[in-house]
């Protein structure tokens, strides 16, 4: 899937999986969708990427997983939601067992030049790899996450940046640390 300029779109018991793709499920500038009860598996880096002003986004009931290495020289992620506001991730598996990816879910803002206002909550976030994250952030602000499992060889949260304001309760975590800030 590939899905520019395209609001108020429904994706449901849909399945997407690819060895060559850069993605299996990609959405740009696009408001209001729905993406329920999918699986993406596969692709080159990300199964699922949401960015550039991806408006207002529910995904929720899917599965996500890749277990790809060596792909975009370890540079790839499991989740990407990337310059958007305002969506609510919830009811998922983020699954990156087996593979090389930074994370098993990635939020992430270029500038650092909006309020996300994300809702993330009763997800399952896992990754195997040393040294690799169960959930990386980098400049979110008024992120709520919650009652979420997030399993990692290495820290359960990795922010990257100081400026995110992440709000985080009643989550279990299980990593070679809770949180790590690189910022």
């Amino acid at each position: 899937f590939n899905i520019q300029n395209c609001d108020h779109l429904l994706v449901e018991s849909s399945r997407a999986i690819s060895s060559g793709a850069d993605y299996n499920f990609g959405a740009w500038w696009s408001e209001n969708m729905v993406i329920r009860g999918n699986e993406f598996s596969g692709a080159l880096r990300y199964p699922v990427k949401l960015s550039a002003r991806s408006q207002s986004v529910l995904f929720e009931r899917n599965l996500v997983r890749t277990d790809r290495v060596r792909t975009n020289r370890g540079f790839h992620f499991t989740f990407f939601l990337r310059d958007s506001e305002n969506a609510t991730v919830r009811y998922n598996v983020f699954d990156a067992r087996g593979s090389d990816a930074l994370s098993a879910g990635e939020f992430y803002d270029l500038k650092c030049d909006q309020r996300e206002r994300h809702r993330i909550h009763n997800n399952l976030f896992i990754h195997d790899q040393k040294g690799r994250a169960g959930v990386r952030w980098t400049c979110q602000e008024e992120v709520a996450f919650f009652n979420n499992i997030v399993v990692a060889a290495g820290p359960a949260h990795d922010f990257q940046d100081e400026r995110s304001a992440v709000e985080t309760s009643h989550n279990i975590h299980f990593g070679i640390v809770e949180y790590r800030k690189d910022g």
